[in-house]
């Protein structure tokens, strides 16, 4: 049973937000080939969480990053939540290094994320932030490729290196 079903419930609004929003912005926008050409302040954030290369290498990569949010947007709208113990052994204490939540695939593209008690002690947008983490695990199958962090924020700027790996790596979509 959660410690609060109404919190939860807000996370995962905030995290369809928060997918929605960044899918919105994606879609509006082509990238001109010419790199020259406008949009910087999205291709300044394509560039710092993405890795997006400049000119032409950018429409392809572009493209991929929106169909994997509109996976995300999917996911998120049909996932399930449910609430685990702090003796689960994917959960982890408050200050310790565990998980606040996990989600595994679930049936008919419909994950299920799990919260941990932890997930209680996180921020409210942090608790967003940690769904989209986790539907990207389950929703796009992928890991931490290229780099984890710790903890949100505790970077500023993600380490990963290139696209191949922010495009495999969960945290660029949390970011």
């Amino acid at each position: 049973r959660c410690q609060d079903q109404s919190a939860v419930s807000t996370a995962m609004r905030t995290a369809r937000q928060m997918i929605d929003r960044t899918l919105h912005r994606l879609q509006a926008v082509n990238v001109p080939e010419d790199p020259r050409i406008g949009i910087y302040s999205l291709r300044q954030a394509l560039t710092a969480v993405f890795k997006v290369q400049p000119g032409n290498a950018s429409m392809g990569q572009l493209f991929e990053i929106k169909q994997n949010f509109q996976l995300l947007a999917e996911a998120a709208a049909n996932a399930r939540s449910a609430c685990v113990s702090a003796q689960h052994p994917m959960c982890g204490g408050a200050g310790e290094l565990g998980h606040s939540a996990f989600a595994e695939v679930g049936t008919d593209r419909t994950p299920t994320l799990y919260v941990c008690p932890s997930f209680f002690h996180e921020t409210a947008r942090d608790q967003a932030r940690t769904i989209v983490h986790e539907l990207a695990h389950a929703r796009l199958a992928i890991a931490h490729r290229g780099g984890e962090i710790v903890a949100f924020g505790s970077c500023p700027d993600l380490p990963l290196r290139s696209f191949s790996d922010a495009i495999a790596n969960a945290y660029a979509y949390d970011a």
